[in-house]
């Protein structure tokens, strides 16, 4: 009789996780359809005069991101440092590629790069020639890119090209698969001269440089930094080619520039924590910046760890976007996830997430079917991973690729870091900035993201 209570009782729980489990793949399913479903014949709308709503601001007062302690330690948990003055622009869509060909003609010594994809396409061939134009001038140019297997998808004609113009490769070896622990480059920079630096979300060829944020191509962002914080990117760049080409002693005299250029910004009280607190208790924020990269095939996961503790100490909202996002499967992104439902979980306080959805499915890029297939696995990720929190999905209109962090109106974060799988097995870099400029043009630019974006159903 016992046995017999037992296997009826494990009988209905069984029944009943089935339930649990038939309930939650069908709302999924559902979900999943619905973030799928086409915006375009909405029209397309500007930001609102009045974005406060959408973005909420935050006291400055007691804030944590202006204590110079504060910041202090993240110095030493990013391995990175703040720097004064840095003078910044927002580049949205084309503007990036425009801008990005504009300064290598401009350049005077030298031209370097980083990026993960470069195509073979019309803007993939402008960007070759305005690479090989610098080379022609005599200038040095360098070049890292991926190697591994999204590389080789699109040919190689622009690097060969630029290999036998002397423009300088180095590439990280070619992967047979995508969770290969060896070095993986996903950094975008372009560093002339040392003193102008171009960074953030876009790579080469014509998806980012046709894109104009509604149309077939990426919706994405970069920023145009001058001033301390490139001598940072441009030890980023040396960082990695050093890495792929040790023997390279040519850079010495490049690395004897950046330090007589440091210690004139360190003279001119723009760099050294021994300043921060005179720039944070200013009256207004202009400049502040620091480059924080990370390097998880050596176990570095410095960028991502910077935004759990940016995230950990906002008070009010967080908002950012991603073209994938999956919260879940390592502990460094369930950590990230754990800080952004805790904050979200605050009727006070809110996070919202900017994501994929249509723009997936119908674009300029990839076939439906193709992009259907990859629709239905990022969003059945970005269900699982906000699931049973309040945490606001936003689907928008079109491919977004953009990689940008806002926390809590004061810092705004520009890079390449994907919430995904990539964000633990890629390099990654980002430029962290207390601007009101520059924060301004992002919350602007968040709020007309959000108007053009539909609010999903939790």
């Amino acid at each position: 009789m016992p046995s017999s209570r037992i296997s009826i009782s494990f009988v209905l729980l069984m029944l009943s996780l089935s339930q649990v489990a038939c309930t939650y793949y069908a709302r999924r399913y559902h979900w999943t359809r619905e973030a799928q479903r086409h915006q375009n014949n909405l029209p397309i709308k500007d930001a609102p005069q009045n974005i406060d709503a959408l973005l909420p601001l935050t006291e400055r007062e007691g804030h944590p991101y202006f204590k110079a302690d504060f910041q202090r330690a993240l110095d030493k948990s990013s391995h990175s440092r703040l720097s004064q003055g840095n003078l910044l622009t927002l580049l949205l869509n084309d503007k990036s590629h425009i801008e990005r060909i504009k300064l290598i003609g401009q350049a005077k010594k030298t031209v370097y790069v980083a990026t993960h994809h470069m195509f073979n396409d019309q803007h993939g061939y402008e960007f070759t020639n305005a690479m090989i134009g610098a080379k022609k001038r005599g200038l040095d140019v360098r070049l890292v890119l991926e190697g591994g297997v999204p590389q080789g998808s699109f040919g190689s004609t622009c690097r060969r090209r630029l290999f036998n113009a002397g423009v300088l490769v180095a590439r990280t070896p070619s992967a047979r698969s995508l969770l290969t622990t060896d070095m993986r480059v996903h950094d975008k920079i372009l560093v002339i001269d040392g003193v102008i630096a171009v960074t953030g979300g876009q790579n080469i060829g014509s998806p980012w440089a046709k894109g104009d944020g509604f149309n077939g191509y990426f919706r994405d962002t970069d920023v145009r930094a001058v001033g301390p914080v490139v001598i940072d990117m441009a030890r980023r760049f040396l960082h990695m080619w050093r890495e792929l080409k040790p023997d390279d002693e040519a850079l010495r005299r490049y690395e004897i520039e950046l330090a007589t250029a440091e210690k004139q910004f360190q003279e001119a009280g723009r760099v050294g924590h021994e300043h921060y607190g005179q720039w944070l208790n200013a009256p207004s924020v202009k400049g502040l910046c620091r480059f924080v990269s990370q390097d998880p095939h050596h176990d570095n996961f410095d960028l991502l760890n910077t935004y759990t503790i940016l995230t950990n100490s906002a008070r009010r909202h967080v908002i950012f976007h991603v073209p994938s996002f999956n919260g879940i499967g390592d502990e460094q992104r369930e950590e990230f996830m754990t800080n952004l439902k805790r904050l979200a979980s605050s009727k006070a306080r809110r996070v919202d997430v900017i994501t994929n959805g249509p723009g997936l499915t119908k674009n300029d890029m990839l076939s439906p079917f193709l992009g259907s297939m990859f629709a239905r696995y990022t969003l059945a990720q970005v269900f699982d991973s906000v699931y049973d929190s309040n945490i606001n999905v936003h689907i928008y209109r079109a491919w977004i690729h953009s990689k940008v962090y806002l926390f809590d109106s004061h810092l705004v974060a520009i890079g390449g870091l994907n919430l995904d799988e990539t964000s633990t097995r890629w390099t990654e870099s980002a430029i962290l900035c207390m601007d009101d400029g520059l924060v301004d043009s992002a919350r602007h630019m968040f709020a007309k993201d959000l108007v053009n974006s539909r609010l999903m159903p939790p």
